[in-house]
């Protein structure tokens, strides 16, 4: 995280490579998005914080910036994982404390209500034939689609 912060190339370099090839392999197995495919090579994977993110983007009328609203989004997600018995709360603690170690956000903002939030998300790209899709960690590295 401090090297981050200091925005080390040798580090930046790295991580950015390390997702570009994440991505890339999902990506591959699934390059439409494609909602039947929602178990585990799924596209919507890499949606991680942004079914939330996208909701408080909007209600924010785009102030907030993305990677902040997706920070956000991480950790209410995260909540929901973790109540249903899919993620550890040390896990969720430690995702947490590394948003924070490079200065993110992780509360949602006062001004919105749970019902804006709700109401936002049903409006999302994720929201298809009545479910929205949320990408849920399972541990950290690991995820799982699942339809609410």
């Amino acid at each position: 995280a401090a090297a981050v912060m200091k925005r080390k190339p040798a580090v930046l370099k790295k991580i950015i490579e390390r997702s570009v090839a994440v991505k890339l392999k999902i990506v591959k197995k699934d390059e439409k998005e494609s909602v039947g495919k929602i178990h585990g090579s799924s596209r919507m994977l890499l949606n991680y914080g942004h079914t939330v993110g996208h909701a408080l983007e909007k209600l924010s009328h785009y102030s907030l910036p993305h990677g902040e609203a997706v920070a956000i989004g991480m950790v209410a997600e995260n909540r929901v994982a973790v109540g249903k018995n899919f993620l550890k709360r040390g896990d969720a603690e430690k995702i947490i404390s590394l948003l924070k170690r490079v200065k993110l956000p992780v509360a949602i903002p006062k001004e919105f209500s749970g019902n804006d939030i709700n109401k936002a998300m049903a409006l999302d790209k994720k929201h298809v034939d009545g479910k929205l899709y949320f990408s849920l960690p399972m541990k950290i590295g690991k995820a799982k689609v699942i339809t609410v």
